[in-house]
């Protein structure tokens, strides 16, 4: 080689490697700036779905009988006008819209055994309402088959031209006809996002299911955009909404089940899932009025709904309004909040479930953690951005709790360095109203959380305990709302100068580092009842309670109330200090959830802040669902 040669070997050379080093810079800065590149899920392009078998091309035909759903190959219904057409989304359902509902091909779980025991050799493919949350909904394309998420079953056809699936591929074969090739590469917009889940309330330890009478099946759906919970009838394709059946001026009424569908706009079978921690919570109807059954007496189980001034008086039959679903319903829950207010770790959604174990946002403080004069003076701005003499909130989220979560979501992302100098929920500006900022930023996060204090009050059972309520209905709801991306683990309701004693070796037992919070009712002279919440540290040196709400504190007394306790004397004395306390609880932010739908959704503008903080600030809607990262979504 001569040295002209050799000289433009090097710099080529040099170029690619420019290259790469540019394109590996992009890619980071597509993942820790707000300059995010995401894509919105394609417009759909539906169609009849063709394939070919041999020398013809035959459509995919929803057909029922007694039992249920199938799919058969016909040739005399392709061109047909009213075939149902066909949809390969984003979430890698290939879904099919028969009167006016969408039904997703489902993998057979008897073969495939992905979410029960494998039983048979092989079975139909059946249609089933399209969920998020159904292995056997998820296809792939390869050599133009539709191929189960794993790749393992093929999809077949028997000699009925039924679509199958069985061990060893022991049927026919049939590949996507070429007039399929835009409709393979579209990324189209979910057709619904729909959780299957259950319905359950509890007496004695003991689970009991809401059925629809006519399928008798503890198997429900939950369409988390209208709020429809329905059954699905499968010897026709068709759905059953629970309805709430009561008008306004009454104080109670049963609940029905009504036909509907997907494209229905029946405002009384929305439901809204209300107060909802770890898949528990209560669920209201269009008017405000709670889900309720009875627990015992002849109307056993029969779901009504109830106005909440009714439900302290509302005690035949030991009725309750609280209710459980399914994980998914959890996790869900956990995404949507999480979108609204910016705490997601993705976006876009890379679409996979490997965790890259370096990219893991600490959600806990450093074992070693002090609070530095930075610290301390961020931590000051955050506590007076109040108005002095004023009590704005939303819902039961007053100033002091605002300033929990700023301080938390603060402490939780730079606490292995730095203070920052933007505040998340709201704009940290001294003797201001931080609620002002905070619903501008998120609405639908305020909106949400807005209607809670309407709720505080009144028991879901029989005798239930007002702090109770407090604690486990209202105060942990609003924890997870703002801080989903978290666990909460909560206290037992503490009243007795010992059991607070005991609260303080409780904390003190965590690791150096953990994050709590301290929420309190009481009062003090001539004054009525009080709330109040703050965050507290576990350092090496003691527990350290930073103060909240106190626009005209001064910095020197701010940092004097810094000092660590070291004994459960000092804390008690600080509990009781000139106010008489009537319950005590804390909770304590535990570690990050690793089970979320952020590796697999994200929304339209979901920029946020960078890893840890990215979101829409919007409730997910279904026209705003981008694609992943991977293309499609491979939800699990």
């Amino acid at each position: 080689m001569n040295r002209s040669s050799l000289f433009t070997k090097i710099r080529y050379e040099i170029l690619f490697m420019i290259f790469i080093l540019i394109g590996l810079l992009g890619f980071v800065n597509a993942n820790t700036s707000d300059a995010v590149v995401q894509k919105l899920a394609d417009d759909p392009v539906d169609r009849t779905l063709n394939v070919d078998i041999g020398e013809e091309y035959y459509c995919f035909t929803p057909v029922f009988d007694s039992k249920d759903g199938y799919l058969q190959l016909d040739i005399s219904s392709c061109g047909t006008k009213g075939v149902s057409p066909s949809r390969y989304d984003v979430f890698q359902r290939v879904a099919f819209k028969v009167n006016s509902t969408w039904l997703c091909l489902t993998a057979p779980d008897s073969v495939t055994g992905y979410e029960g025991k494998q039983s048979q050799s092989w079975d139909y493919a059946i249609l089933r309402p399209c969920v998020i949350n159904d292995p056997n909904q998820r296809w792939v394309i390869k050599d133009n088959a539709f191929y189960t998420y794993d790749s393992k079953y093929r999809l077949q056809h028997n000699d009925k031209f039924y679509a199958v699936i069985s061990e060893g591929n022991a049927y026919a074969n049939h590949t996507l006809n070429a007039r399929m090739e835009q409709w393979r590469k579209t990324i189209a917009k979910p057709v619904t996002i729909a959780v299957k889940t259950f319905l359950s309330w509890s007496l004695d330890s003991k689970s009991y299911y809401i059925e629809e009478s006519v399928s008798k099946s503890p198997l429900l759906y939950y369409n988390t955009q209208d709020g429809r919970i329905f059954s699905y009838l499968p010897s026709n394709g068709k759905q059953k909404c629970l309805a709430t059946s009561q008008l306004k001026d009454q104080q109670w009424n049963w609940s029905s089940w009504v036909l509907c569908d997907d494209f229905s706009d029946l405002d009384y079978t929305h439901w809204n899932l209300f107060a909802f921690v770890g898949g528990t919570g209560e669920i209201k109807d269009k008017n405000g009025n709670l889900l309720r059954v009875t627990r015992y007496g002849p109307n056993w189980g029969v779901p009504y709904t109830a106005a909440p001034s009714y439900l302290e008086s509302d005690t035949t039959n030991s009725p309750t309004s609280e209710f459980s679903m399914s994980e998914d319903i959890d996790k869900w829950l956990r995404y949507a909040y999480g979108n609204m207010g910016d705490n997601l770790t993705y976006c876009p959604a890379p679409g996979v479930a490997k965790i890259d174990k370096h990219s893991r946002t600490k959600r806990q403080l450093p074992p070693t953690f002090e609070l530095t004069d930075a610290w301390i003076n961020r931590l000051y701005m955050i506590a007076t951005t109040a108005v002095s003499g004023t009590t704005p909130a939303v819902g039961l989220c007053g100033t002091c709790l605002l300033h929990v979560h700023e301080m938390l979501a603060e402490l939780m992302r730079h606490g292995y360095g730095n203070p920052p100098t933007t505040g998340h929920f709201f704009d940290v500006v001294q003797h201001t109203n931080p609620f002002l900022s905070f619903a501008q930023r998120f609405p639908d996060l305020a909106a949400r959380l807005d209607g809670v204090m309407n709720y505080r009050d009144y028991p879901l059972t029989p005798g239930e305990d007002q702090w109770m309520r407090r604690r486990r209905r209202v105060l942990y709801a609003t924890n997870q709302a703002f801080s989903p991306q978290n666990n909460w683990s909560v206290t037992e309701v503490i009243r007795t100068q010992e059991d607070m004693r005991n609260l303080y070796r409780t904390i003190m037992d965590s690791p150096p580092g953990s994050l709590w919070t301290i929420s309190m009712t009481y009062t003090r002279t001539g004054t009525n009842m009080i709330g109040h919440a703050q965050p507290m540290i576990r350092t090496q040196q003691g527990l350290i309670i930073i103060p909240t709400n106190v626009p005209t504190a001064a910095l020197r007394d701010f940092r004097a109330q810094l000092i660590p306790f070291t004994t459960p004397d000092q804390f008690v004395q600080w509990l009781n200090d000139r106010r008489t306390i009537h319950a005590v609880f804390a909770f304590r932010v535990s570690e990050a959830q690793r089970s979320s739908y952020d590796r697999f959704i994200s929304v339209s503008n979901c920029t946020g802040e960078g890893e840890g903080s990215r979101g829409s600030a919007t409730f997910p809607r279904i026209n705003a669902i981008n694609q992943c990262v991977s293309g499609r979504c491979a939800i699990q």
